[in-house]
């Protein structure tokens, strides 16, 4: 593996400014990392734009710092260090991935989303919202316009008309809150919509697709992770998934990904507060018995 004394050369011999150099280290390391060997110059001569349209995580922690205290005040006084580092990871996912958001618009947005969130959590303490999961068929204008207000990129998504998606409504309503697009045993698309995230979606999706999974007689599941999706990543080793290797595929950007899998009988069962009795699992779960809130 190259060293960053080999960054640094690289740096000097391309002229980069002094407040660029964390950025473009961290580049040059994972260009080298990605090919194997030291990168050409040829390879790192766009380095400038490269950078502007999927930031250094050196960046967006840079900016993090400065603004520290306008997130801890958000948070409150009684926020835990799991609170804070949560909502460090998203803004990390935000500033990397949200190129075309600056970083203090991507801080007002987080900051925004802590207020919001923090008025469900009052709300949670009088009376549990209700989420049922169900399942149903990938409608790209449906679940893609979903996905798209998820995500600050467009995630790459293999799923076509008729597919298996595992849904997650609001019971009241049935407004979509979020889907779990399923290619065999292959996880294609984990998406919340931003005005649900924070109540343990995601979580449910992944652990009622891994029962289904498990019922059909799979064994394993995977999925694939970008690598500053540190949220995602965060909740998927939670759930027992291990990475598998790391790759660099033309769907991702300089960063590259994560390639994850899961033995099925080793995933949590279904979370409560989510009614499964939709999904025909019959009590089944891939751990235990199917909690059905």
């Amino acid at each position: 593996m190259p060293s960053d004394a080999a960054a640094a050369a690289a740096a000097t011999a391309l002229a980069v400014p002094s407040e660029w150099l964390d950025a473009f280290e961290e580049f040059f390391l994972e260009l080298s990392e990605a090919a194997g060997s030291v990168p050409s110059q040829s390879q790192l001569a766009s380095w400038q734009s490269t950078l502007r349209s999927a930031r250094a995580v050196a960046t967006v922690r840079a900016h993090l710092a400065v603004h520290a205290a306008d997130i801890a005040a958000a948070l409150g006084p009684l926020a835990t260090f799991c609170q804070r580092r949560a909502v460090e990871q998203r803004f990390i996912f935000m500033g990397v991935y949200g190129s075309e958001m600056s970083l203090p618009d991507a801080l007002t947005q987080l900051l925004e989303e802590v207020r919001k969130q923090s008025e469900n959590f009052d709300q949670l303490q009088l009376k549990e919202p209700r989420f049922l999961l169900r399942l149903g068929t990938f409608d790209d204008r449906r679940h893609g316009s979903l996905r798209s207000s998820a995500y600050p990129y467009s995630p790459a998504c293999s799923s076509g008309p008729g597919d298996a998606v595992v849904e997650c409504l609001q019971a009241s309503t049935l407004e979509l809150a979020g889907y779990l697009a399923l290619n065999g045993a292959y996880a294609d698309d984990c998406s919340v919509h931003p005005g649900f995230q924070g109540r343990g979606i995601a979580k449910a999706l992944v652990c009622s697709s891994a029962a289904l999974l498990a019922k059909q007689r799979h064994t394993h599941m995977l999925l694939d992770v970008r690598a500053c999706n540190l949220p995602a990543f965060g909740l998927y080793k939670s759930l027992s998934f291990k990475v598998v290797k790391k790759h660099y595929p033309g769907f991702y950007d300089w960063h590259g990904g994560y390639k994850m899998q899961a033995v099925l009988s080793e995933v949590p069962k279904i979370p409560l507060g989510f009614d499964t009795s939709h999904l025909g699992l019959d009590n089944y779960a891939a751990s235990g018995p199917i909690a059905t809130g």
